[in-house]
């Protein structure tokens, strides 16, 4: 494996030597002795000099004036301190533009603040071309040795890309794999490959040259990190404390028994598990009196230092418990100790987000990037994390409280089980049995009724659906009569109605108009009613890239999903031609009528399998708002139109405008703000049958306008203020 991890070494640096195109063969030169293996392995046609430190910048100076130089310089410590030394990097003078320099460089120096001015350096007199680094390259070096190949050109050079790679976090025996995605990029005038991209603006100059904080990929993704609501620095949620030096007095640390009057376990890295507990004492376990951090119940423990090539690179944290007590932390131990004023369900997400491995991957500080095997307290303070938002945060809720649940109904039903034979007798085992189980069995239909298709379109889709569904359901018991087959098209086209005009409003929220919407005015202009091909019509429309802005506009891309997936306008088209055939007398003979129904059930569920969003996306009927001027909030009284009934309870829910229509009908998204659907939708008793339904537009002749139920099918005159709003959308051709 060593030996493919430096063929693939050899070959970058010959791939990124090949971009000088000189005529010039390379001429190498290295420093330390332990160098010569590699150097040895690199072409044969390729001269190479070994030479001193004080030398080395001389040598590979003159050398450029004639071609290109693969330079190994000292990576030797300044006496006396624990930093490198790359002055001999920075004595070095460029040649003629053209004759590059390839620096082999530790991986360190592209981010070590000892390493700062050596980045300076090379940005005020080199342009910097290509920042290639890898792993288990070099002969005779550790496999876990991190190494950067920087090649560099004469500041006077034209200007041109840096082309950024980093093969860090691969194995060995991805070698092939690795030279061929660099040969890609060195050809590539923009874009990325799986380890590298092209960027067309250099960093500043001094600033760490890490291709993780450039990648696009990875920029994008750090904005995106808002999409969970907000982002907000660690510091924000917790008071993050280090380990602070230890007390003179070496009495307080001394260990002593475990069993000493006020003695506390001193909690170390290996202390704390992935698994966010604390592992239990052992033998070797360390107690002191005093002289480390007390730890409380609540606290969470970080490990200070994180391996570099952990297969799973999240930060590793462990929450103390009442059962762990008393403990201290470890000199290698961050803690993290909950703000009283910070959200519960904050600090959980903030938890679960710094142990995936995207915590470490998205940073932008480079005090927390792999190159760092010590974190500090300072810079996870400083450690952005995403905030989630109210609705994200009320679906997390309800998972953990479905997990809870999950696991007291499991304890319940072996309490159950486990009592099934200790009673006195036969016929009391069996009752005791059956009033026990009563409200699990309860559970258990409700859940396997919530969990099919069906049961969430009865009970929980928005009322038009649910209710034409019911209806659906109500013909099927008959068996696949004539009865079932026109329910399930009647279903699907209010279900489409309901769907295109929803898609109408978000388009006109947007400020963007629609043929579909001239089409329909020009058809009630004739004296003709709306049909199902309007509304097919109309959701084909938005499927158009012109209305990419409506993911955004209702937080979910899931509406135009359901417009744009092919599987579901396959459907759609499907029930639409069994709807046109019913509609002229090309009626199912009774023979076929099994197959047609099965059919256009298949098809319908299609269509609903794909408007599960509506689940987070409910329907409501503004009802009051009560609204504070000075403060400019207010509360909403609304309704939810969810199920197949129209009567339900009242809510409340804050809300930040005062311009709240009371009586109109609303799209309510997953971030809680509210869509104005009329007059597309209005909600409204029938004049013939009394009850609440919702009402989309039909017909216009002899100077009315009829408005249709989706739920029932009556149809009802419109009232003139519905006729003017609906002439002003560009549904009518009237002023």
């Amino acid at each position: 494996m060593q030996e493919a991890a430096n063929d693939a070494f050899v070959a970058s640096i010959e791939l990124l030597m090949a971009s000088a195109r000189t005529g010039t063969t390379p001429r190498i030169v290295y420093s330390d002795s332990q160098i010569a293996p590699t150097v040895a392995s690199l072409p044969g046609d390729w001269s190479n000099e070994a030479s001193n430190s004080d030398a080395f910048p001389t040598l590979v100076t003159t050398l450029l004036t004639g071609g290109p130089v693969v330079a190994f310089p000292p990576w030797g410590r300044s006496e006396g301190t624990k930093s490198q030394d790359f002055e001999a990097v920075q004595r070095i003078q460029p040649g003629p533009p053209g004759h590059l320099l390839l620096l082999v460089l530790p991986h360190s120096a592209l981010a070590s603040q000892a390493a700062h001015t050596l980045r300076i350096s090379i940005s005020t007199n080199w342009r910097v071309r290509a920042v290639i680094s890898g792993r288990a390259g070099l002969k005779w070096i550790s496999a876990h040795f991190a190494h950067t190949l920087i090649l560099l050109d004469s500041s006077d050079a034209e200007s041109g890309v840096l082309r950024m790679f980093d093969a860090t976090q691969t194995r060995p025996e991805d070698s092939d794999r690795i030279v061929y995605d660099l040969r890609r990029l060195m050809r590539m005038p923009g874009g990325s490959t799986d380890f590298g991209f092209v960027l067309r603006e250099p960093p500043p100059p001094g600033e760490p040259l890490i291709s993780k904080l450039y990648d696009p990929r990875l920029v994008k993704r750090r904005h995106e990190l808002a999409d969970f609501g907000r982002v907000q620095h660690l510091g924000h949620l917790f008071d993050v404390l280090g380990n602070g030096p230890l007390p003179r007095d070496p009495g307080k640390t001394e260990p002593v028994p475990a069993h000493a009057l006020g003695a506390k376990r001193i909690i170390g890295g290996r202390d704390i598990l992935r698994n966010h507990e604390i592992a239990p004492v052992d033998e070797s376990q360390r107690w002191a009196l005093d002289g480390y951090p007390e730890l409380f119940a609540g606290d969470i423990v970080l490990r200070a230092l994180q391996a570099t090539n952990s297969v799973d690179p999240g930060l590793v944290w462990a929450r103390v418990t009442q059962k762990d007590m008393p403990v201290a932390a470890g000199p290698l131990v961050l803690i993290l100790r909950p703000l009283a004023t910070a959200d519960r369900a904050d600090i959980e997400f903030a938890l679960r987000f710094i142990s995936s491995d995207a915590a470490l991957q998205l940073t932008d500080d480079i005090r927390l990037t792999p190159l760092t095997s010590k974190i500090t307290a300072a810079a996870l303070s400083r450690l952005r994390v995403p905030i989630p938002d109210a609705a994200l945060k009320d679906a997390l809720i309800g998972i953990e409280q479905a997990r809870q649940r999950a696991s007291a109904w499991s304890n319940e039903a072996d309490e159950i089980l486990a009592d099934l034979f200790d009673y006195d007798s036969a016929a009391e085992a069996r009752q005791r049995v059956i009033e026990r189980s009563r409200l699990v069995r309860l559970r258990m239909k409700a859940v396997d009724d919530i969990e099919t298709l069906g049961g969430q379109v009865r009970t929980q889709f928005p009322l038009p659906i649910a209710y034409r569904w019911r209806a659906l359901e109500a013909a099927r018991s008959h068996g696949n009569t004539r009865e079932t087959y026109v329910a399930a098209l009647d279903s699907a086209e209010q279900t489409l109605a309901f769907i295109a005009n929803i898609g109408l409003a978000l388009a006109r929220e947007l400020g963007h108009s629609l043929s579909a919407v001239d089409d329909i005015a020009g058809r009630l202009h004739r004296g003709q009613g709306t049909s199902m091909s309007d509304w097919c019509s109309a959701i084909d429309e938005l499927a158009g890239k012109k209305f990419n802005a409506l993911d955004t506009l209702i937080s979910t891309p899931e509406f135009r999903d359901f417009c744009t997936d092919p599987t579901v306008k396959a459907a759609r088209q499907d029930l639409l031609q069994r709807r046109n055939d019913e509609a002229h007398g090309r009626r199912v003979e009774l023979m076929d009528l099994d197959d047609a129904v099965g059919e256009a059930l298949n098809s319908l569920h299609t269509i609903n399998r794909s408007l599960t969003f509506l689940l987070d996306s409910p329907l409501v009927v503004a009802r009051n708002l009560q609204w504070d001027s000075i403060r400019q909030e207010g509360v909403l009284d609304y309704q939810m139109l969810s199920g197949d009934h129209s009567v339900v309870p009242v809510r409340q829910m804050p809300v930040a405008l005062p311009t709240i229509e009371a009586g109109s009908i609303y799209l309510l998204d997953s971030k809680q703000t509210l869509h104005l659907v009329r007059p597309f939708l209005t909600g409204t008793n029938c004049q013939r049958c009394g009850t609440f339904s919702l009402f989309y537009v039909d017909q216009h002749r002899n100077q009315e306008l009829t408005i249709k139920s989706l739920e029932h099918g009556h149809s009802i005159v419109a009232t003139e203020s519905h006729v003017q709003a609906v002439a002003a959308v560009g549904l009518l051709g009237i002023k």
